[in-house]
């Protein structure tokens, strides 16, 4: 599409957003959403940002992110940092240390303390001073 259709076709948008109320709340006509998609879809494809797109239709940022959709090619490379901190990752379930794997350190006079890891047997008796 040539730079003359899309001021044609970005100006068109621009006059069906400029007949909708302020702040209205209501959805966004099919044929008018899909205009909107479609100049957007030809703009990021050229390198513009959502935010250009958004300025020159003047789109709130929100409604353009809902028309294109998560999944959509993220608009420069701040937004791709944003993406990879939000976006899924897997995740590996680590189990806690069953009781098995649990100490008991038994003391003088019957003291006994239960549940306690490796590290921490070693910490205590490192405070009471005795070798290990």
């Amino acid at each position: 599409m040539s730079s003359e259709a899309l001021l044609e076709q970005r100006d068109a948008i621009r006059n069906l957003l400029s007949k909708r109320p302020k702040g209205s709340r209501k959805k966004f006509p099919n044929k008018l959403r899909t205009q909107i998609i479609d100049y957007a879809h030809r703009r990021l494809a050229v390198g513009e940002t959502r935010e250009a797109v958004c300025r020159d239709l003047g789109l709130s940022p929100t409604s353009l992110w809902r028309f294109l959709g998560a999944g959509s090619e993220p608009q420069s490379k701040v937004d791709e940092a944003e993406d990879v901190s939000t976006a899924m990752r897997p995740v590996r379930v680590v189990p806690e240390a069953s009781e098995s794997s649990l100490l008991v350190m038994r003391g003088p006079g019957g003291i006994a303390v239960e549940g306690l890891s490796l590290g921490a047997v070693v910490s205590i008796l490192r405070s009471l001073s005795c070798s290990v």
